[in-house]
């Protein structure tokens, strides 16, 4: 039996908030746990509480990731437990969108100038955000609790290995094979993330920002041309390896080596301060509060940094062990579980 197309679409989705939201809270927690800073109050129930929050929220986000791996594998447990997610997701991230839609009237109170504009426009397009979430989680909430998904998932019987139905070349990956391996669900995942990511491209051009790359600042036309290249080869990824694209294969391992070269190159002595100073130099641009010494706010960026770069190397090497994994899929091999 055939899995819906809805079940894979919502699974992908989930996986993509899941891979953020494990990030954000990670972040959150190493703040939270080894940073100290004015900005965090000194209070002794405060730490601790944030210590406690964002590792609830981290458990969540974990939950999520493997309610992923129970859609695709057409479990009744998941579509419960997707059905519940959408529910909570749907209740706060209206509630939240509410909020923001009552705060950008308060922006009228603060000094005339750029930063009041900036101010209502994003806490307008947080409210955005938020209802688009909302409807997701609706979405879901009402998807799976209809009757012909709830009887596919009571009726959905995994394959032995010797019939299972091969993909052949060529196709899209939206409804997957029976029991679609595990490495295999990381990979389209990150495909779908890749062609999301795609769509938001447009907002860097409309926001001039320049790019950092190998420890250097590409203003201008350089800076613009390295986007569009960027942009290319993630729609080229994200729909050769949902198609299962031979050459798709050595591409995103080129690319996965592009990404390590660059976190690399971070060692070399001065690209970490040059980096900082990029990002001073974009808040700046953005009319956005600096950070770091002789700051007003007196914050530093540094541990988000770390983090981040910490995150991105593990996710590095995720991706390529699952390209490895799976290589089967795109070099024509006899497909084999792994």
């Amino acid at each position: 039996m055939r899995r819906p197309a809805g079940v894979i679409i919502a699974a992908i989705i989930l996986g993509v908030i899941a891979l953020f939201g494990i990030f954000a809270e990670v972040t959150a927690l190493g703040v939270a746990i080894f940073y100290h800073s004015p900005v965090i109050p000194n209070l002794p129930f405060i730490r601790p509480l944030l210590v406690v929050t964002n590792g609830l929220l981290l458990l969540f986000f974990l939950f999520c990731a493997w309610t992923v791996v129970g859609l695709f594998r057409m479990q009744g447990w998941a579509r419960i437990a997707i059905a519940v997610i959408g529910g909570i997701v749907g209740f706060f991230a209206l509630m939240m969108g509410v909020l923001m839609l009552w705060a950008s009237r308060f922006t009228q109170y603060l000094p005339p100038g750029p930063q009041s504009g900036l101010a209502q426009t994003a806490l307008t397009a947080l409210a955005g955000f938020y209802f688009v979430i909302a409807l997701v989680g609706i979405w879901w909430l009402v998807y799976f609790n209809r009757e012909r998904v709830r009887a596919a998932f009571a009726g959905f019987r995994p394959l032995s290995a010797d019939s299972v139905a091969v993909m052949p070349p060529g196709a899209w990956g939206a409804v997957p094979e029976p029991r679609t391996p595990g490495w295999r669900i990381v990979i389209m995942v990150w495909a779908w993330l890749m062609l999301v990511c795609a769509v938001l491209f447009p907002v860097v051009f409309w926001l001039h920002a320049p790019m950092f790359i190998f420890g250097i600042v590409l203003h201008g036309a350089a800076g613009a041309a390295a986007f569009v290249v960027l942009w290319l080869v993630e729609i080229y990824l994200g729909v050769g390896l949902l198609r299962k694209w031979k050459p798709a294969w050595y591409v995103a391992l080129l690319f996965q080596a592009f990404g390590v070269l660059n976190l690399v190159s971070f060692l070399v002595p001065g690209v970490w301060a040059g980096y900082e100073a990029y990002q001073q130099a974009l808040m700046n641009q953005w009319g956005l509060p600096t950070f770091g010494p002789g700051s007003p706010m007196m914050f530093d960026q540094r541990p988000f940094l770390v983090v981040g770069f910490v995150f991105g190397a593990v996710v590095v090497v995720l991706i390529t062990w699952a390209l490895i994994k799976r290589r089967e899929d795109y070099l024509g091999a006899r497909l084999a579980e792994v």
